[in-house]
């Protein structure tokens, strides 16, 4: 073998190399993308409308409630008499191959806040955002916040 064909060689592996990485790169972008869009088409069509769904009942029996928003969660704090009874977040996780939603509880404590995650269904969380309706989220908001109304803040 030749200098000449021992450099040609490597030149070709070296940008069959660079073109494989170059091709995941722009694959693994565009994956990234449409899971961020997933991940805001379920907060703005899902979790926030279940949200303001359960602020118009907490505010005829006088809560204050706030909505927040953000591409990848929504929040919902309820207070009553200046007591925050809830802060309850609807969060995605985007992995490799998947978005996920989890639920977030926060708690004031002396030291801090207490932050707890929870799922919406209990068995294997294999299940995609599409899966997730509108009820479920209320009914895991109202398990959450009954919970708290069970255990005052400390």
């Amino acid at each position: 073998m030749t200098k000449q064909n021992s450099l040609t060689n490597w030149e070709s592996e070296l940008d069959a190399l660079l073109e494989q990485h170059d091709q995941q790169q722009k694959q693994a972008k565009a994956d990234v993308g449409t899971a961020n869009l997933k991940a805001e088409e379920f907060i703005s069509l899902k979790v926030v409308p279940a949200f303001e769904e359960v602020k118009v009942v907490l505010q005829k029996r006088g809560r204050e409630v706030k909505i927040g928003k953000g591409f990848d969660q929504a929040t919902i704090t309820v207070r009553f008499q200046d007591v925050q009874e809830l802060d309850f977040r609807v969060k995605t996780r985007i992995y490799p191959n998947r978005v996920v939603a989890y639920a977030e509880t926060r708690s004031p404590s002396s030291d801090g806040k207490l932050v707890g995650e929870s799922h919406f269904r209990s068995d294997t969380q294999d299940y995609s955002l599409d899966n997730i309706s509108k009820d479920e989220i209320i009914r895991h908001l109202l398990e959450m916040y009954k919970d708290r109304l069970d255990r005052p803040y400390v």
